[in-house]
């Protein structure tokens, strides 16, 4: 039996050092967002937009805290409703673009003014401000275009991120778009159904033979919650649960997760332990 080594640290409000955290930028919904899974103990730095910060300054910050980010470093602000929640389906259309004629005159500010207001130190909500107010074609947009322009804006010159708790749900999702292969492109509802038509619940054992980075061992421990037994057959050398590592399972879950290599299964010391998980 071969167990693979995974973080130790117990659930909390706040980040403690070693946690593994899902950070998504600017917002956005869920379908679209650009994120990250970042482990506190081994990376520290990250780049995000134009900077790359020290995410060692998420240690003691509460999770669901939104952050702006400077050249180098986090600026933790006011969950601002107007910063994330921008609802495209829900623009009124009060104007029409009719008139509008796209032709790169429109803004006032050069890239050169722009450069020289970042190099004096000016935030990037303020650099988007100046950018709205010197547009001579913002008012006509229609509100829709208006929110689309001030979101790509702040996208550019203005990164923020929300710092989240990692969950099977955001973790696989952040797999699927980005290393699909990895999680055999398994989307998160196919993930539901699958757990569904399975019956998973409390108390149950539950043998799982995947190749998909440990999601599915690690979504079916998630709806255990430790109150049953969960073992993984790999069939590979070594197992490959990398996932495992980025949920911050407390102890209890971690130790009801088995790891077994197929070769061995002929094993009857292996084959006696099998039993014995079994049986309880």
């Amino acid at each position: 039996e071969k167990k693979k080594k995974m973080t130790t640290n117990e659930s909390s409000d706040v980040v403690v050092a070693g946690d593994v955290v899902f950070l998504v930028e600017n917002g956005g919904n869920h379908a679209s967002r650009t994120s990250h899974i970042v482990d506190t103990k081994r990376k520290s730095k990250l780049k995000v937009g134009r900077s790359t910060v020290d995410t060692s300054q998420l240690i003691g910050c509460e999770y669901g805290s939104v952050f702006l980010v400077g050249a180098s470093s986090l600026e933790k602000c006011d969950d601002n409703p107007e910063l994330w929640d921008f609802d495209l389906d829900e623009a009124e259309i009060k104007n029409d673009n009719s008139e509008y004629i796209d032709d790169n005159k429109s803004q006032k500010l050069t890239s050169e003014d722009i450069h020289s207001l970042r190099k004096s130190g000016v935030d990037g909500q303020q650099i988007v401000d100046a950018l709205v107010q010197n547009s001579a074609t913002f008012s006509k947009k229609t509100e829709y275009s208006q929110i689309k322009y001030i979101k790509k804006k702040r996208s550019k010159f203005s990164a923020s991120i929300r710092l989240e708790r990692p969950s099977i749900a955001s973790i696989c999702q952040h797999y699927f778009e980005q290393k699909p292969r990895k999680i055999c492109s398994l989307r998160s509802d196919s993930l539901g159904k699958m757990l569904f038509e399975a019956n998973i619940s409390s108390g149950q054992t539950v043998l799982v033979i995947e190749e998909s980075m440990g999601l599915m061992t690690g979504a079916v421990a998630s709806r255990i919650g430790g109150n049953g037994s969960i073992i993984n057959i790999f069939l590979d050398q070594n197992p490959r649960v990398d996932i495992l590592n980025n949920l911050n399972f407390t102890e209890k879950i971690k130790d009801s997760i088995k790891l077994v290599s197929y070769t061995d299964l002929l094993n009857p010391e292996t084959q006696k332990k099998i039993s014995d998980v079994v049986e309880k």
